[in-house]
C-alpha cells in the first residue's frame, strides 16, 4: 500500500511517525491520522498532511543533520490528491517529476531544499498555492514562474530564498503595466503577509 511506503521512507532508520498507520489489522486508510478521503464511494486520498515528521527538531541547527531527498514516484499511487504538506522534514530535495494532476496546494516549507521541485506541466495550470519559505534555494525565479502559468499560482517565496540581486532589481523595476512584472510585484508584497500558522491560509 502506499501509504505504508510513505510511512517507511519517513521513519527510515528508526523513527516512529504515523504510529496509527496500519495498527491493530485497521485497513481503512481514511481513519488514519493526517489522511484525508473524500466522501465519495471509492474515498480516494485527497489530502495529506506529512509535515514536521522526520528529523524535524534539529536540522536547522545541527549541521550533522543527514540529507536526505524524497522521490516524488511514492505519490503516484494519490492521482485524487489535492493537498500535500511535507513542511519541516529536513528535506533537501525532491527526486523526479511531481506528478498529481488534481493538485491544488503544496507546502515545502521549513526544509533545506537548495532548489524547487519539479511540477509536470499540466499540474501548474491547476496549482493555487506552493509555499516554499524557510528553505536554502539560491538564485533567481524558478522556471515555471516565468510561464503563463504564473498567474494561476500563489507563490511564497519569502524567507531565505537568497535572490541574485540583479535578478530582484530587474523584476521589481519592471515595468508596471506588464503582466509578468505585475505578476512579480504582487508576489513581493505577498511575502509581508506570509502566515505563520497555516501552510495554507
Amino acid at each position: 500500500m502506499g501509504l505504508l511506503k510513505l510511512k517507511d521512507v519517513f521513519n527510515y532508520p528508526n523513527g516512529s511517525a504515523f504510529p496509527s498507520w496500519g495498527v491493530h489489522n485497521n485497513s481503512d486508510c481514511c481513519t488514519w491520522k493526517n489522511v484525508i478521503c473524500d466522501n465519495n464511494t471509492t474515498k480516494p486520498v485527497i489530502g495529506l498532511d506529512l509535515s514536521f515528521t522526520r528529523d524535524s527538531g534539529m536540522c536547522f541547527e545541527d549541521p550533522d543533520t543527514p540529507d536526505w531527498s524524497l522521490n516524488a514516484s511514492y505519490f503516484l499511487p494519490f492521482q485524487e490528491l489535492q493537498s500535500l504538506n511535507l513542511s519541516g522534514n529536513c528535506l533537501t530535495g525532491v527526486v523526479g517529476e511531481i506528478r498529481l494532476n488534481k493538485l491544488r496546494l503544496i507546502s515545502l516549507r521549513q526544509n533545506r531544499l537548495k532548489e524547487t521541485p519539479n511540477f509536470e506541466r499540466s499540474i501548474l495550470s491547476k496549482l493555487e498555492k506552493l509555499n516554499l519559505g524557510f528553505n536554502r534555494l539560491t538564485g533567481g525565479l524558478p522556471e515555471y514562474i516565468g510561464t503563463s502559468y504564473f498567474s494561476q499560482i500563489l507563490v511564497f517565496l519569502c524567507q531565505q530564498f537568497v535572490w541574485l540581486i540583479s535578478n530582484r532589481r530587474r523584476f521589481m523595476s519592471a515595468d508596471k503595466s506588464s503582466k509578468i512584472g505585475s505578476q512579480l510585484q504582487q508576489v513581493f508584497r505577498t511575502c509581508s503577509f506570509l502566515p505563520q500558522q497555516s501552510d495554507f491560509s
